[in-house]
């Protein structure tokens, strides 16, 4: 947790820096450009608290189908839920270890209501009722199982084709800042001349500003990873 914050604090120091640069350079004004960086700056810090809950829900994707998994794997040698558990308790997530007996269904609910995914739920259901009044295991699971599954792999698909998107618009983005500069570098004169116009700088300021908003927009978007019904 202390890495990660030394991190996104490292990240929004260095953004703020490029964009302070940029805007004195191509503003030329020193309060147009701390402007600019204080923008840049709550746009990257509310950009990194949504990918810090995105991976979070990625995180409980991925423990919740490996304690579906495992469980699967263990309940195969016994008919117990409990005993299956404690076999593969070693190798779960810290959300699922340490559970007394007592307490398995209901910490079991409360992490199925924490993750908050529809599969695991109705997986976690179903092993409950299996527990309580018994039944045919191996078809109560199929269902929940291969919905957990689906989860697991529609998610991160989902989130790789969106950052292939967010590739090409940051490629596009850096083209589009490029060519700003270096119309500031080959008209350097006029550019200067014009840019003593507060309109002009003004006009030159609210580009910039809402390219950033723009840009970090495609980039929440590509953090929305929400799949109706999963």
């Amino acid at each position: 947790m202390k890495k990660q914050k030394i991190n996104n604090l490292l990240v929004n120091i260095v953004g703020m820096v490029i964009s302070f640069v940029l805007g004195w350079y191509v503003l030329d004004s020193l309060l147009l450009a701390i402007a600019l960086a204080v923008l840049v700056f709550l746009l990257i810090t509310y950009v990194l608290k949504r990918k810090a809950k995105l991976n979070m829900k990625l995180k409980h994707i991925d423990d919740a189908y490996n304690f579906v998994n495992l469980m699967n794997v263990h309940m195969l040698s016994t008919n117990s839920v409990y005993e299956a558990y404690k076999s593969a308790e070693n190798y779960l997530s810290v959300d699922f270890c340490g559970i007394d007996s007592d307490e398995y269904h209901s910490h079991l609910n409360e992490i199925s209501n924490s993750y908050d995914i529809n599969a695991f739920k109705m997986y976690v259901n179903t092993l409950i009722i299996y527990d309580n009044d018994g039944g045919n295991y191996k078809e109560m699971e199929k269902i929940p199982t291969s919905l957990c599954q689906k989860t697991k792999i529609y998610h991160h698909q989902l989130i790789s084709n969106k950052k292939n998107k967010l590739y090409e618009i940051s490629t596009l983005y850096v083209l589009w800042l490029i060519v700003i500069c270096f119309l500031r570098a080959t008209i350097a004169d006029y550019y200067v001349s014009m840019m003593k116009d507060v309109v002009y700088q003004l006009s030159i300021f609210s580009i910039l500003a809402c390219g950033f908003i723009c840009y970090f927009m495609a980039y929440i978007d590509c953090l929305n990873a929400k799949i109706k019904g999963l």
